[in-house]
């Protein structure tokens, strides 16, 4: 019984200590979950203070950093120029929006300002609210593409930017709006394959390069080659060739950042040489040689910087000695010689142009002529052996221009002349290389060519008009297949006058036999017309005579009418005739060519057309107007056109 209640007794003393360990986790457990809680208000706390601090660091940023806007108006106060943004503490900071506008009050420029620098989309615009261009930025610097236009909104320009220099495809476009060159930039340099275009469309010139610098290919409309060499930064660098559009060559030298430097060497088109020597920045200098075009020397002497120095010596095609000169800058005494060593002309010359009295000589040295210069430009007058003067004209540094006087012996005037010369290229034209921002074509150096290259041509001259007073037969017999066949007769009075008479045969038809019997209801027609005319010429210009006139027609026609009719039994001929006469008053406008043949003879060519009004007389029987139509209005609006071929003598 004791052991029973003594186990019991264990048991309740078991049971209690169990009781009494949950209660102390369960008090601990409470605690912890206090001290939790008391944790997670602490840290709950902490961030909204954190966030209280920072909002209060905010605020009083924002209370000591505020923005204010700012407008700029023009001298009246009226209009808006500048809109834009500022920090209020200081002014010089731009932040936000910025527009600028024109005086008519049209957007000029907009985009975004972060901390006084461009960012994002700019746009610009021309006065007449057309956009201009398109630009992106990144932190003040060109990033993204970029897009130019003309007023009219064609797309010009159009590449892309990275951090303020050209890298990536650029397109350059000619106000048309075609292609004008493609390629493509690396780090601020033409790089890759590069083409240009004509503005149709045609290639002109291509470039592969490398960091700006590589091979550059300019070509003629036919497809050859025009130059060709190294350029570097757009500008021409080392070797250079330029070519004839027959591929032959036509110059190569070195060329050093756009200029010719060093030697150089000239050909004519049939490949002969034409000159050479050397060049400093682009300016000739050192001994220099020029040639003829049989590859014969021309003249030779000392250049510095493009200014002959000391003695010259010219020569004929021939190789025979021509003339010489002596120099100091450019300037100094020039003569010439005939074969037999007497002296053929002689004068000055002054800041390259002739200047002052030159002398021309006939072979026996008697006097052939004088010109007194000013700046090269001169009057020439010739004389004949006896000393009477033989003709008059403008020279130009030795050249006949303009319309020169022939007088004869017996102090007449004989005619006048326009001069004629070959056309000689210049032998130190600078050709034009790329230009890599606007690919565009820079002319360099000189484009006159040594004075002496004309040779002896300076005195050759031909007649372009021959104005021998005397008679001008006209006929134009192609005429007959409008049935009518004109012949005239022009007296012309030299210089600016022409009094013509002209008579026309018509038949209608005109190879016909009327008295045939052709066909039934046909109308046969016959008249005649005397014109006279009445021409004042202009000045020869090159291109014929052009000449105003007036013309006073009279025509007489006879219309007759062949009826042929037939039955069974007969064949009866009716015959109606009718007459009519006009009248008519015309201005005209025309062309004659002389084409001259010697001194008292030429062919000549008269073009002409007109418009009148006149006066009709007519008389028809009633059957020539049923079957023909013939018009018998009073009133006339004659229209000329026509043309007749001329011998004068």
């Amino acid at each position: 019984m004791y052991l029973k209640i003594k186990a019991n007794g264990e048991k309740s003393n078991i049971r209690n200590t169990f009781a009494i360990q949950f209660e102390k986790l369960k008090k601990k457990r409470t605690e912890i979950e206090r001290r939790k809680g008391i944790r997670k208000l602490n840290s709950l706390a902490k961030v909204a203070i954190a966030l209280f601090f920072l909002f209060v660091f905010i605020d009083g940023f924002a209370q000591n950093n505020p923005i204010k806007k700012v407008n700029y108006f023009d001298a009246n106060k009226q209009l808006i120029k500048e809109s834009f943004y500022v920090n209020e503490k200081d002014a010089r900071i731009k932040t936000g929006i910025y527009t600028s506008y024109f005086s008519n009050g049209k957007i000029k420029s907009k985009g975004n300002y972060v901390n006084n620098l461009p960012e994002g989309t700019w746009e610009r615009y021309f006065e007449s609210g057309e956009l201009k261009s398109i630009y992106n930025y990144e932190k003040g610097r060109l990033f993204g593409e970029v897009k130019l236009f003309l007023e009219n909104g064609k797309l010009v320009q159009t590449g892309f930017y990275k951090d303020n220099i050209e890298d990536g495809i650029w397109r350059f476009n000619y106000e048309s709006g075609k292609i004008k060159s493609l390629g493509s930039y690396k780090f601020g340099l033409q790089d890759g394959f590069w083409r240009y275009f004509h503005e149709d469309s045609t290639l002109k010139a291509t470039s592969v390069l490398h960091n700006g610098r590589g091979l550059y290919k300019e070509y003629f409309s036919s497809g050859v080659v025009r130059m060709e060499g190294i350029i570097d930064n757009g500008l021409s660098d080392s070797i250079w060739k330029y070519y004839y559009e027959t591929g032959n060559l036509k110059a190569t030298g070195i060329e050093n950042s756009g200029e010719r430097d060093g030697f150089w060497r000239f050909y004519h088109a049939n490949g002969k040489p034409n000159s050479e020597g050397h060049f400093d920045k682009n300016l000739k200098i050192g001994h220099w040689k020029y040639f003829h075009e049989n590859g014969v020397l021309s003249s030779e002497g000392t250049l510095e910087n493009d200014e002959k120095e000391g003695v010259w010596k010219f020569f004929m095609p021939s190789g025979n000695f021509l003339g010489e000169g002596k120099f100091s800058k450019g300037n100094g005494d020039y003569q010439e010689f005939y074969d037999n060593g007497k002296v053929k002309l002689k004068g000055k010359i002054n800041d390259n142009n002739y200047d002052g009295i030159w002398t021309y000589f006939f072979e026996d040295g008697g006097l052939e002529g004088e010109c007194k210069y000013t700046k090269g430009i001169g009057q020439y007058l010739g004389y004949y052996e006896n000393g009477s003067l033989k003709m008059k004209g403008q020279m130009h540094n030795g050249q006949k221009v303009g319309s020169w006087d022939l007088i004869g012996k017996d102090t007449k005037l004989i005619g006048h002349y326009k001069t004629f010369y070959d056309i000689i290229e210049p032998t130190a034209d600078a050709k034009g290389k790329p230009k890599p921002d606007s690919i565009a074509i820079k002319n360099r150096g000189h484009f006159r060519h040594d004075y002496a290259n004309s040779g002896n041509r300076i005195r050759h001259y031909i007649s372009k008009q021959n104005e021998i007073r005397g008679f001008i037969i006209a006929i134009n017999p192609f005429a007959a297949a409008l049935s009518s066949f004109p012949i005239g007769v022009e007296y012309y009075f030299q210089n600016r006058l022409g009094l013509e008479l002209m008579f026309t045969f018509y038949r209608q038809p005109f190879f016909s036999n009327h008295a045939e019997e052709l066909e039934n209801k046909r109308v046969y027609s016959l008249g005649n017309s005397i014109d006279f005319r009445q021409k004042l010429y202009s000045i020869d210009r090159g291109s014929g005579n052009l000449y105003v006139g007036q013309e006073l027609r009279l025509t007489n026609f006879s219309h007759k009418l062949l009826v042929i009719e037939s039955n069974d039994s007969m064949t009866i001929n009716k015959t109606y005739e009718g007459t009519e006469i006009k009248v008519e008053l015309s201005i005209l406008v025309g062309n004659r060519f002389f084409q001259y043949y010697n001194k008292q003879h030429s062919f000549t060519l008269d073009l002409y057309t007109g418009i009148g009004f006149g006066y009709r007389f007519a008389k028809f029987p009633e059957q020539l107007l049923v079957y023909n139509r013939l018009k018998t209005n009073t009133l006339t609006i004659p229209f000329r056109l026509g043309f007749n071929f001329g011998y004068l003598f």
